[in-house]
């Protein structure tokens, strides 16, 4: 075996384990992994392209490993909607503009108070502006569902959320362990062909041997921390984008951002055996 094969088999040994742990608990099997991640690999091998002539489905099997067949049944399935999994949830656009299109902000650069449909600056036209036009109320009923809103005695609406949290069920739990592990490995492939400047931000810091009372320290202050650094972030970045501001100019459609994750292990007396033999 190569090195980087080697190196891949401890990489790859350490990205699954905790998958693995979330796929048996919610009853997804080996195989059945292992038949989901086939297109993945029809779709990459598809890309792995030696010229300009369109990938063959024999060229495909030899780099993937998959027979003909599988690789033909892959090809002729209907297409992983990947435009649908990285676009932003429109409620999340709609809270993001009440928190930083101007019109929606009073003096004090704080969301506005806003009724539901009179006037001009109203929660339907914010919903018309941010959300690809949805009708206002599936977005009111989602926002109420997460209690992201209040409704006010008169009838008019507060912004209680400071971004869109959905509900906790296994399956936007799921949905965002594919969505944020997506955004991280894409940028470590990157890093792995580019260095220097052309390198995208990944920062990690972590110690070993700390007590329980400095990792509940540790949480409280990145979640102090990352939530400002964040809105700052989202503030700029909303002031950017085409949707939120027609008067930008540039080349191109990019899709970029940033990401924070508190990272934790109890470490196992045979996870200490290893560190003090390291």
């Amino acid at each position: 075996m190569s090195d980087i094969k080697k190196a891949f088999a401890k990489s790859i040994y350490k990205l699954a384990l905790p998958l693995a742990r979330v796929l048996l608990r919610y009853g997804v099997s080996y195989k059945e992994f292992a038949e989901f991640t086939k297109a993945a690999f029809v779709e990459a091998a598809s890309e792995h392209k030696l010229d300009k002539r369109k990938q063959s489905i024999s060229r495909i099997s030899v780099l993937t490993g998959l027979s003909r067949v599988e690789v033909t049944k892959v090809v002729n399935a209907p297409p992983v909607d990947e435009q649908e999994m990285l676009s932003n949830n429109r409620a999340a656009r709609v809270i993001n503009g009440w928190r930083t299109d101007k019109k929606y902000l009073d003096s004090k650069k704080q969301p506005k108070i806003l009724p539901i449909t009179e006037g001009d600056i109203n929660f339907s036209n914010l919903v018309k502006e941010h959300s690809g036009h949805l009708p206002y109320r599936a977005i009111l009923d989602e926002l109420n569902r997460v209690k992201a809103v209040e409704e006010l005695p008169d009838g008019k609406l507060r912004l209680l959320a400071s971004s869109y949290v959905p509900e906790s069920s296994p399956t936007e739990k799921i949905k965002i362990l594919g969505d944020a592990t997506y955004d991280l490995i894409k940028t470590l492939e990157h890093n792995l062909e580019h260095g220097g400047k052309a390198a995208r931000t990944q920062l990690t810091v972590s110690y070993d041997n700390l007590p329980q009372e400095t990792a509940a320290e540790l949480k409280r202050l990145l979640s102090k921390k990352s939530k400002k650094m964040i809105l700052e972030v989202n503030e700029w970045l909303a002031t950017q984008d085409r949707d939120m501001n027609q008067d930008v100019k540039g080349e191109g459609k990019i899709r970029a951002g940033v990401g924070v994750y508190y990272l934790e292990d109890e470490l196992s007396p045979k996870d200490e055996d290893a560190r003090d033999k390291g």
